[in-house]
């Protein structure tokens, strides 16, 4: 159903927005334009040496997923094997619903109410890119 609704280019495509908003939100929250008890379940606040290296796992995560999406996408080849880039693309799937479960157990209202259906969505999204 879902291949009926959205192209594999346009679902990669999305993906590439999407994730080029959260890249530069984690950004703002290093800069400290967005509070740090909005992230991380409000833990990485605690501490802003945390703040910092959760971040920057965050952006390297988020670089290299969208370096997957972008193959799969067709802009560039960075597998030999169709078969390797497909389980790179469920486990982003995978990574995508863990996240949304974590978004919906935080006790911040933000990852509740903002992130958890952002993750439904990109979870949705790398799903089509994943039945192609």
């Amino acid at each position: 159903m879902i291949k009926k609704i959205v192209s594999v280019k346009s679902a990669g495509n999305i993906l590439l927005i999407l994730f080029s908003l959260l890249i530069v939100f984690h950004v703002l929250v290093l800069l400290r334009v967005f509070p740090s008890n909005m992230v991380w379940g409000g833990r990485a606040a605690v501490s802003p040496s945390n703040l910092v290296l959760f971040e920057i796992i965050a952006l390297l995560v988020l670089i290299l997923f969208m370096l997957i999406i972008a193959a799969k996408t067709g802009y560039f080849k960075i597998f030999k094997s169709q078969k390797a880039l497909n389980v790179c693309i469920w486990i982003i799937f995978a990574y995508m619903l863990l996240n949304a479960f974590a978004n919906l157990a935080s006790s911040v209202a933000a990852e509740r109410i903002i992130f958890l259906p952002f993750n439904l969505v990109m979870a949705v999204l790398v799903s089509r890119l994943g039945v192609e």
